[in-house]
């Protein structure tokens, strides 16, 4: 299926009311497959959402103290 195709099914199944799931069981259209145009084609529209890399968690302040016998580190 081309391009234009998975757009018009996207587009209708946002219309229809039904659930992806119910939609792709009413047009013979693999659940995976649907899934995996709609994610690209989301990401081919916004860029920022295929922005991928580590987010930086910082815990709270721990009273936990780390220490290393074999040198004298201490986190």
């Amino acid at each position: 299926m081309k391009h234009a195709q998975w757009r018009e099914h996207l587009d209708a199944q946002k219309q229809s009311g039904f659930s992806v799931k119910e939609y792709c069981q009413a047009h013979n259209l693999g659940h995976a497959s649907f899934q995996y145009h709609r994610s690209r084609m989301r990401q081919a529209s916004d860029p920022s959402a295929s922005v991928t890399g580590f987010t930086e968690i910082r815990p709270r302040e721990s009273r936990l103290k780390l220490y290393s016998p074999e040198s004298s580190w201490v986190l």
